[in-house]
């Protein structure tokens, strides 16, 4: 948990290991438990929240499309 005051943003999170320890899925944000992805730089505390890091798996055909271009 981190103390925030109210009306002031709070600062990003480093970015957090994979917690299905999979490269199939990619890290997509923090969201708020009402699913609002939260903007770190505009968005600020007003009362205590719970944000949630989003995760989501990558379709097979675009993780060949990203093999595909790196070897271009």
């Amino acid at each position: 948990s981190v103390a925030v005051e109210p009306g002031k943003t709070v600062a990003e999170p480093e970015t957090i290991k994979n917690p299905v320890q999979s490269s199939n899925y990619v890290f997509k944000g923090w969201y708020t438990e009402d699913g609002e992805k939260w903007d770190f730089k505009n968005d600020t505390v007003n009362s205590n929240i719970r944000l949630i890091a989003k995760w989501e798996e990558i379709e097979e055909l675009w993780k060949e499309l990203i093999i595909w271009s790196m070897y271009m």
